[in-house]
């Protein structure tokens, strides 16, 4: 049986993915439009005609994009549960999110190896996207890791603990986040800081926040 933490969880999750599914929907009607009327413009102005050709290419190139977000939407919602969980439920008896280090690295190797993994990991992911890069990282990653697995992990892979710099996971988690409007400038050291943060902070999520001034584990 669920919790009643997991139900409001889920709950705010649906709300969220909704309204994202609104959002691209609206979008995705006024390009339709445009284009529409991009074509009836070629029709009476022919010296413009490449110009406005290449503005309609560009235009259904982000229809497509939008499209495929909107498949993955709609499939989150009526299955009413988490991304995460939703496309990859079973990857060789691997289920996301990631709860122990052998699943991890059995997972990584086998998403290097395979491109349609990759690519329906990078949608799955870019659903989750926030307002800024702090927000989606914070999204992004307890899809792919659990807490317990989280503080077991470091950037750089210190204190004998697991590096998700050498994780090919950590190039998905970059598409995915170039693929939100909002962080598609983010920078590679912007992206290890804020991974590097929540990392930082799984030990204090699992337990409470150590005291200030008190003693510290050794890396």
């Amino acid at each position: 049986m669920k919790s009643v933490s997991t139900d409001k969880r889920q709950t705010e999750e649906i709300v969220h993915l909704k309204a994202q599914l609104a959002l691209q929907s609206a979008k995705d009607k006024r390009q339709t439009e445009e284009i529409v009327h991009l074509k009836a413009q070629l029709a009476l102005q022919s010296g413009s005609g490449n110009s406005l050709l290449r503005h309609i290419g560009t235009m259904s190139e982000e229809l497509r994009s939008l499209s495929n977000q909107m498949t993955t939407v709609l499939a989150c919602v009526q299955a009413n549960g988490p991304v995460g969980e939703l496309l990859f439920p079973n990857v060789q008896g691997i289920q996301l999110p990631l709860d122990n280090l052998e699943d991890l690295q059995q997972f990584d190797s086998q998403l290097q190896q395979d491109t349609d993994i990759q690519d329906n990991l990078v949608r799955c992911l870019s659903v989750k996207a926030g307002k800024d890069l702090k927000n989606t990282v914070w999204r992004m990653l307890p899809c792919i890791l659990t807490n317990a697995l989280a503080v077991l992990t470091t950037w750089t892979g210190s204190g004998n603990k697991t590096s998700f710099r050498d994780l090919f996971l950590r190039t998905i988690l970059q598409r995915a986040i170039r693929e939100n409007a909002a962080t598609q400038d983010a920078t590679d050291e912007a992206v290890q800081h804020q991974v590097t943060r929540y990392l930082k902070g799984a030990a204090d999520r699992a337990g409470g926040r150590r005291p200030r001034g008190g003693p510290r584990d050794l890396p």
